[in-house]
């Protein structure tokens, strides 16, 4: 089972308008299941740039988190994953803001991830139809959404409503491997959200799916 701490430093730059906020989370991934885990980024992350390309990259995330064996981001015009083994030959892939990804483990060891970074307040998700009409999203560590169905939690009803044009969005099973899919304005049962999680957004391929998060 996962365990997170999360412990929020909060960064004052002039007024309230111009603040911003920094996070440290640190995230851990025993061995089991499907040895996998969707997982949120900062939308402002600067790790050490190991292979010194002057970006952040997969490489990075590699030497930032113990353990990790592999990471893997979504390609939304193909609908498929592209994996990235730590210490392996393939080329380093850029992190990209806003987007989550994938940790996988080789099942021998937790899986320990210090996550140091903070939010940009004025940056806005937009997901053009095309492709294979999935992305996957990052959500802010200081989310703070409408509870539009008086659940008392942070759901994916509230994505729903607070994103425009989203069919549907999926959370990942690391037990079972699979991704649990909740649509906007559907029947299935609304599962919470747990903003250190990464999701995957679907649209309808009729319009841009466009998101710019509240938080506190």
């Amino acid at each position: 089972m996962k365990k997170l701490l999360f412990l929020f430093l909060l960064m004052m730059a002039g007024i309230l308008l111009s603040s911003n906020m920094g996070f440290k989370a640190t995230m851990t991934f025993a061995p089991g299941g499907s040895n996998a885990w969707w997982v949120s980024i900062p939308y402002y992350y600067f790790p050490q740039d190991v292979d010194s390309s002057g970006t952040v990259n997969s490489a990075d995330v590699c030497a930032d988190a113990t353990n990790l064996a592999g990471i893997f981001a979504w390609d939304s015009a193909t609908g498929t994953p592209i994996g990235y083994t730590c210490g392996g030959i393939e080329d380093p892939f850029d992190i990209q803001k806003g987007r989550s990804y994938q940790f996988v483990g080789d099942g021998s060891a937790t899986i320990t991830w210090i996550s140091v970074g903070s939010h940009d307040p004025t940056y806005q998700h937009s997901y053009p139809a095309g492709g294979s009409n999935a992305w996957w999203v990052s959500i802010p560590y200081h989310w703070n959404p409408v509870d539009i169905d008086s659940s008392g939690t942070k759901n994916s009803p509230d994505l729903c409503n607070e994103v425009t044009n989203l069919a549907g969005v999926f959370a990942w099973d690391p037990a079972t491997g699979t991704p649990i899919g909740y649509t906007c304005g559907g029947i299935e049962d609304p599962f919470d959200i747990n903003v250190f999680n990464g999701y995957q957004f679907v649209g309808d391929g009729s319009a841009t799916i466009t998101w710019t998060p509240s938080h506190y």
